[in-house]
């Protein structure tokens, strides 16, 4: 009988011994499921918020221009064209200007622009030095000047002794002369 208990004390023990074998293998399967599972979750977590942080900090660093274009005596000037163009770079923005005589020019990058308004009678204005900061609008006033050109029209089937009336541009249209064809 000896034997026999031994015997069954060996059998319980590797029963024993063989089920906390097979326990801690379980609890390493399902232990390595869950950091499997908790890896993929905190990859998805970094990926999101590196996607999101690059568009974040793309509208942080952009800047825009803003203002307002008139003439001499202070009338604002609609359809003019400004042009603005980054110093270091020489990439262009193009804008209009509005029935106010204002413009904006968005999405720029931070640096120094060279800003130049032209619409036709007017001379061509250039401000060199415009700075542009991140995250900003920067504003100018562009005053400008009457052109010194004037346009001549050809006109057929004038005769001599005709009367041709003539506007003086630098004046704007203010002012007429008549002049005969001799």
């Amino acid at each position: 009988m000896y034997r026999g208990l031994a015997f069954s004390e060996d059998k319980a023990m590797y029963k024993a011994s063989r089920s906390a074998k097979v326990l801690f293998m379980k609890s390493s399967v399902e232990w390595w499921k869950t950091c499997k599972i908790f890896a993929l979750w905190q990859a998805c977590l970094l990926s999101g918020i590196l996607l999101l942080s690059g568009t974040g900090f793309a509208q942080l660093s952009m800047a825009s221009l803003s203002g307002a274009v008139k003439d001499a005596s202070g009338a604002v000037v609609p359809g003019a064209n400004v042009v603005a163009t980054d110093t270091s770079t020489g990439h262009e923005y193009k804008e209009s200007t509005d029935a106010q005589g204002d413009f904006t020019i968005t999405n720029m990058t931070n640096g120094n622009y060279k800003v130049t308004v032209e619409h036709a009678g007017f001379s061509k204005t250039t401000i060199e030095l415009v700075q542009v900061f991140v995250s900003q609008t920067s504003r100018v006033q562009v005053k400008l000047g009457r052109s010194s050109v004037n346009t001549v029209e050809v006109l057929s089937g004038l005769k001599v002794g005709d009367t041709v009336i003539l506007s003086d541009m630098s004046t704007c249209c203010d002012a007429f002369d008549r002049v005969r064809l001799k």
